[in-house]
């Protein structure tokens, strides 16, 4: 009871945003940003020398995602050139990207429109083409796809019930091409189920001819740590893979839900408070005193 009630007054005062961050050398880093804008989801990519992190900008109010793109200065820990390349009505969130036959494509998260939609830039990075629809009628979120043994497999998560964060359930579709063909669903979905580990929070690594899936543990609460597995088998009739490290920040914070490296540099999201506006915070003090007013008018009655 006393918990609800100090998380009542806290929220009366405090919102949470999601902040980027990168690490040199294993010390992380606050990329600056607007204090009522919210970052979340970043992803890398190296072009014509430069590094390009493309990431879910939202305000902390509306809680409605689109998706940027930013040139990375490391030296002042900063994005410039910030770009808005997706907007829409519905909310859109983790931009995973990759790149096919020198063409950059990419894959939001957008589970409120019910679909896995696929685009391509066709004029890096300020213009997205949308190429096609890969799968309808999905409630799915964060989808990453890749090429093995000359089949496109595409692992994504899908909400199967309330409030359940799309971290129950790991399921594979399979093409064998994902620019033309339908994407057909696993024989064993969903292939995982385990909260810890089944929610995508990253790029797939691939080394030394190994791929690792990158995903985030939500069972203590949404984003606490990142998980780092090994892809040991995927085939139409089995999936198979093992814990191989568990990544945890060391800097104050309460939510750490997407990870992607390249070389030495890592870019992450982490979750803190902020102090509202005063408008924001007089508004949360008069809906409570109207919820009283209006209850002991009831009690009177």
């Amino acid at each position: 009871m006393l918990k609800k009630f100090k998380k009542k007054i806290n929220d009366i005062f405090k919102i949470t945003r999601w902040n980027l961050i990168i690490s040199i050398n294993k010390k992380w880093y606050t990329l600056n940003q607007p204090k009522n804008i919210s970052r979340a989801d970043p992803f890398i990519i190296k072009h014509n020398q430069k590094i390009f992190i493309i990431f879910e900008e939202c305000d902390v109010y509306e809680r409605k995602g689109c998706i940027k793109i930013g040139e990375l200065d490391i030296k002042n820990k900063k994005l410039n050139n910030i770009t808005t390349i997706l907007k829409k009505k519905y909310h859109l969130s983790f931009p995973f990207i990759f790149t096919y036959k020198k063409i950059i494509y990419l894959i939001p998260e957008s589970h409120e429109n019910r679909k896995v939609d696929l685009y391509k830039f066709v004029n890096f990075p300020k213009k997205l083409q949308k190429v096609r629809t890969l799968i309808k009628n999905i409630n799915a979120a964060d989808s990453v796809l890749f090429r093995k043994n000359k089949i496109w497999w595409l692992l994504t998560n899908i909400g199967i019930e309330a409030n359940d964060l799309h971290s129950k359930n790991l399921s594979i579709f399979h093409s064998k091409n994902f620019l033309k063909k339908t994407f057909v669903a696993h024989n064993k979905n969903p292939v995982i189920t385990d909260i810890k580990y089944a929610r995508n929070a990253g790029n797939l690594i691939f080394k030394n001819k190994k791929i690792f899936r990158i995903s985030q543990n939500c069972k203590k609460h949404y984003g606490h740590n990142i998980n780092i597995l090994e892809i040991n088998k995927i085939s139409i009739n089995n999936y198979k893979e093992t814990l191989q490290e568990e990544i945890f920040l060391r800097k104050k914070n309460i939510g750490f839900h997407t990870y992607n490296k390249i070389n030495k540099l890592q870019i992450a999201d982490m979750k803190t408070e902020i102090t509202k506006s005063f408008s924001k915070v007089l508004s949360g003090i008069l809906q409570i005193f109207v919820r009283i007013v209006n209850f002991l008018i009831k009690k009177i009655i």
